[in-house]
């Protein structure tokens, strides 16, 4: 009888050590963590298309619920000016018009290869042969849970780089990885922006893509900045507002000069001008980050003219790499 009960207190022990074995396993609580955010992720874009766009009334107003503070300011600062409108197009349909309907019926929501985005596609009126509508999302998870629209990947607006992130991998996996996301590689220097005797990477990438001047996805073209941290970790500045642009510029050069690089720019437009563009950055130790030096363009005119332009950042004031926009330096520098 002492030798059953014995036994029986064994197995019990061992399955109390084994439950507790699974209930602490890091890994597993935080794969069951990541699946219920991830449904939960996906519930409220659900919900967001269904509210806002599942039948065909203007609810711009319960569009704010689902968008956190940064998009809310960015879409202001873009469409506070009525007769010069920067975003003229809704960027969560990715158009101006809409069948509430078919986007319901038509909705497909996906995780990403990174933590909270998601792609979301659907059809806008669900006419034969219609290309499927898609939108590459970033959410954040508020302190109580909940999940708000942080970003677009895909727009040229609304996308906020994840500016100076330290990645682990050497640089020809890095490069790698971007060429996979359908860019060929145009340019590389190698460099010393720092001065600490490590070398530094500036690329130029191009894409694949055939410009459409309605799809913004085909005027990305990154350009990425590594700086060397040893042991095969780089700080990564990406910016890809650079080239094409709303100009269609080409890339023409790259110059680098000790902590200032140089991206040269050309554009013809035949019978009327050939445009030159150079716009120099440098990087700043004491800040660690690369910043916009000076912005020149030289426009050579069919009639023989030239126009000059030249602005710095006592006219555009603190603008970094990053940030950087070629349709919107011109404002600057009128």
């Amino acid at each position: 009888m002492k030798k059953i009960a014995f036994i029986f207190l064994i197995s019990f022990m061992i399955g109390c050590y084994q439950s507790t074995k699974t209930s602490d396993n890091p890994q597993t609580n935080d794969g069951l963590q990541m699946k219920n955010n991830s449904e939960k992720a996906i519930a409220t874009l659900k919900e967001f298309y269904f509210s806002v766009y599942g039948n065909d009334e203007n609810n711009d107003g319960l569009k704010k619920k689902y968008l956190s503070e940064r998009v809310l300011k960015r879409i202001d600062s873009l469409t506070s000016d009525s007769e010069n409108l920067s975003l003229d197009y809704d960027p969560f349909i990715n158009g101006q018009d809409y069948d509430g309907q078919t986007i319901k019926k038509t909705l497909k929501i996906e995780p990403l290869n990174h933590r909270n985005e998601y792609r979301v596609s659907f059809l806008q009126f669900g006419q034969k042969d219609e290309k499927r509508t898609t939108i590459d999302f970033l959410l954040k998870e508020t302190k109580n849970g909940d999940f708000l629209i942080d970003g677009l990947l895909n727009d040229n607006y609304l996308k906020f780089s994840e500016s100076n992130k330290m990645v682990r991998n050497d640089s020809k996996k890095i490069i790698d990885s971007i060429l996979r996301r359908g860019y060929f590689l145009v340019d590389q220097k190698e460099c010393d922006l720092n001065s600490d005797s490590l070398t530094d990477l500036i690329v130029v990438f191009g894409s694949n893509k055939d410009i459409i001047p309605n799809d913004p996805e085909t005027k990305i073209a990154p350009i990425v900045v590594l700086i060397n941290q040893k042991n095969d970790s780089y700080k990564v500045f990406s910016n890809e507002n650079i080239y094409p642009n709303s100009f269609a510029d080409a890339y023409k050069n790259l110059v680098v000069k000790k902590s200032f690089f140089t991206i040269e720019l050309t554009n013809e437009v035949p019978d009327k001008y050939t445009s030159d563009k150079y716009i120099t950055f440098r990087y700043k130790p004491k800040l660690d980050h690369i910043f916009l030096s000076r912005y020149g363009e030289n426009i050579n005119w069919a009639d023989s003219k030239t126009t000059r332009s030249v602005c710095t950042s006592k006219e555009f004031g603190e603008i970094s790499f990053e940030n950087y926009n070629s349709d919107h330096i011109r404002d600057f520098c009128k």
